[in-house]
């Protein structure tokens, strides 16, 4: 969902429930901020970095996908987002454990923890309230996709349709989506910007409802659509009634709240309290536009007979910011910060006591016990800190083989081409066998994951053409390797290009890897054609190889935050 329902319908449903006009518009601020709390924010502010509720695009771009890097994501993502509808559900096929375990993180309403985030922010304050409107508002725009990077669960296909009722008529058409950022939605035409395709299950392109762009976020859209978790069932969508559902349950929820009812329930909607308003929200639902704000705070408007100021990120910072440390939680701000470490903690907990590790360890912030509390917090973080340290390891460990491979080809020249043969034929076949590996455990399930099939096949018979390469002379090998060396280069150069735009602090890095590998491609392949020394391009392969190693170490100590729940 976006602002229009965040903010404006939110503020409609607070003031429906009983709440104030001051009331209600803390509590749609706490539901639009939710969208708004990232880490650049709370550095900005001097607040908890633990307490984030979004990843700005820049702060994607930088995201590693390495396992504490996903499970940093999974907790923002399924906390406030996502949230996983049944974390002992079974897919109906028979499956791995890795593929179990993120089949159970799929969004959906009425679940478990829905009902949970709703009673864990009874009698926190109007910013508790707001939070848990967004995250169960989301439940239902959101359903089908889940808060983690993932192509067997979050991928859509070309088979993906829009139905239109016109005149008593269903009407299909079908949707056409595009990967240009900066071109908008355009619903008469249907075309829709979406995130390019990944071919990797761990890809921050996979996260979410990326692969489907912003469609399902507009409450106009019905759709129908083969998820790719579904085993190619099809799946329809009703946006308007299941927003209607949503406004509804959320009135319900903030009466529990309010303390008007004892006892919250799932499945339950409070239909009467809207009945003078139904056709008129139906109207706003129905409407076939990618931006309803105007729609829903002239809406509410009405009802309360107030004016609704815009959203401001900033309204409540300066009370923030002026509050000494004992009394930060009881602004505005702080209240927000106070209800989003509790809901993040006690999603990520419920994950792991499911023995899903994808959100990583946790805590309960309620727990009883402060020595207990303090003993499992002080666990969570050397765990965090020893596998932080593994993973630089490893990629250091990798760098430096790999930079003494490209001193071994520099020394020894002549040994250089069959060096390379089998290194390329070795890492062909183990590139093959690994995503047979991951079609055989995941991608089988999936929407269009037989490419993962052939992919692995066409890999593996590359592999063998490449042993039997040997016999060819070395010149041809060796500008085969260098034109692919200049074409990750050229791709690397682009990627740092578009980090730049998006502001992302590893752009330089990246550049300077793209750079290096298509100069020496380039400067390899002139040689290789107006030379007539051999060793001369394996000089200068040898020396793209050490560079790439040296590149890996240095990504080794990049600086990374490794956030935990305070």
């Amino acid at each position: 969902m976006q602002m229009d329902f965040h903010y404006y319908a939110t503020y409609a449903a607070a003031y429906l429930a009983g709440y104030s006009h001051e009331e209600s518009m803390v509590i749609c601020y706490s539901a639009q901020f939710v969208d708004e709390c990232s880490r650049t924010f709370l550095r900005g502010i001097k607040g908890p970095l633990s307490a984030a509720t979004t990843q700005l695009q820049e702060e994607m771009a930088d995201a590693r996908t390495d396992l504490l890097g996903l499970q940093d994501i999974t907790r923002i993502w399924a906390s406030f987002h996502f949230l996983p509808r049944d974390l002992h559900r079974n897919p109906k096929v028979r499956c791995s454990r890795a593929y179990r375990r993120k089949y159970r993180l799929i969004c959906g309403p009425n679940g478990e923890l829905a009902a949970e985030t709703v009673r864990l922010a009874r009698g926190k304050g109007l910013e508790a309230a707001g939070l848990a409107m967004h995250v169960i508002a989301d439940t239902w725009a959101h359903q089908y996709f889940a808060g983690t990077p993932s192509i067997v669960i979050n991928n859509v296909n070309e088979y993906f349709y829009e139905i239109i009722c016109r005149d008593g008529r269903k009407e299909e058409y079908k949707i056409r989506f595009n990967h240009n950022p900066a071109t908008a939605d355009d619903p008469e035409k249907m075309e829709y910007t979406n995130t390019m395709f990944q071919n990797s299950e761990n890809s921050v392109m996979n996260l979410g409802h990326g692969r489907a762009g912003h469609f399902p976020d507009y409450s106009y859209a019905r759709y129908r659509y083969m998820p790719a978790w579904a085993d190619y069932n099809e799946v329809v969508k009703d946006n308007p009634a299941d927003y209607l559902r949503a406004f509804t349950q959320m009135i319900y929820a903030l009466k529990y709240l309010r303390g008007d009812i004892e006892e919250f329930d799932t499945e339950k909607y409070d239909m009467d309290t809207i009945a003078p308003h139904r056709d008129e929200i139906l109207g706003i639902l129905c409407k076939r536009q990618v931006d309803a704000c105007a729609d829903w705070k002239a809406f509410a408007e009405k009802l309360s007979g107030c004016t609704i100021g815009d959203f401001d990120i900033n309204k409540y910072k300066d009370e923030y910011m002026a509050a000494d440390k004992d009394s930060r939680n009881k602004t505005v701000i702080g209240r927000f910060i106070l209800a989003a470490m509790s809901q993040k903690s006690m999603v990520t907990n419920r994950i792991y006591k499911s023995g899903n590790r994808a959100a990583g360890y946790s805590i309960d912030i309620g727990e009883r016990d402060p020595e207990a509390s303090e003993t499992m917090q002080d666990s969570c973080r050397k765990r965090r800190q020893l596998m932080s340290k593994l993973q630089r390891f490893n990629s250091f460990v990798g760098g430096l083989l790999t930079v003494f491979f490209g001193y071994a080809l520099y020394m020894a020249p002549f040994m250089g081409v069959d060096m390379i043969s089998i290194v390329m034929t070795a890492t062909l076949l183990l590139l093959g066998i690994r995503s047979l590996y991951f079609y055989f455990s995941m991608a089988r399930h999936m929407v269009g994951g037989k490419n993962s099939l052939i992919y692995g096949i066409i890999l593996i018979d590359l592999g063998v053409c490449a042993y039997m390469m040997q016999s060819f002379p070395p010149v041809y090998i060796m500008i085969y390797l260098l034109v692919i060396h200049s074409f990750y280069g050229a791709t690397d150069i682009m990627v740092a290009l578009r980090a730049r735009r998006l502001k992302s602090r590893s752009w330089r890095i990246k550049l300077l890897t793209g750079l290096g590998n298509l100069t020496l491609g380039v400067l390899a392949i002139v040689f290789g054609f107006t030379g007539d020394n051999i060793f001369n391009v394996i000089y200068i392969y040898a020396l793209g190889v050490a560079y790439t190693g040296i590149m890996r170490m240095a990504n080794a100590f990049r600086r990374t935050a490794v956030p935990y729940i305070q």
